[in-house]
């Protein structure tokens, strides 16, 4: 599975993206030293890139309450969101709380 990873002079990882086996972009991360410089922007370009180099779909989900990357993904010549009569479609995570009869 392809990912993209930018290391600092000394040779430590600053930032990082990754895909999960579907082709969805997951894991990004950027050490907090090394926010605002867009190395966020140039794992997830790099790692478009790379997926579509192997013939895979890259997608992403964004939580709704992350603006930020919301509007730069809207203004992006590189994503496009999935609409529905001209509205966003929010696609919803759950996860199934065991009970402890199932541990």
């Amino acid at each position: 599975m392809p990912y993209s990873l930018v290391r600092d002079s000394s040779g430590s990882p600053v930032a990082y993206e990754m895909i999960d086996s579907s082709s969805m972009f997951t894991h990004q991360y950027v050490q907090p030293d090394h926010r605002g410089k867009g190395l966020g922007n140039a794992v997830e370009r790099d790692l478009a890139q790379k997926c579509i180099r192997q013939d895979m779909t890259p997608f992403k989900a964004v939580e709704t309450y992350n603006t930020e990357v919301l509007t730069a993904s809207d203004r992006s010549p590189y994503w496009i969101r999935w609409d529905y009569d001209g509205k966003p479609i929010n696609h919803v995570l759950m996860a199934r709380k065991r009970s402890a009869k199932n541990h």
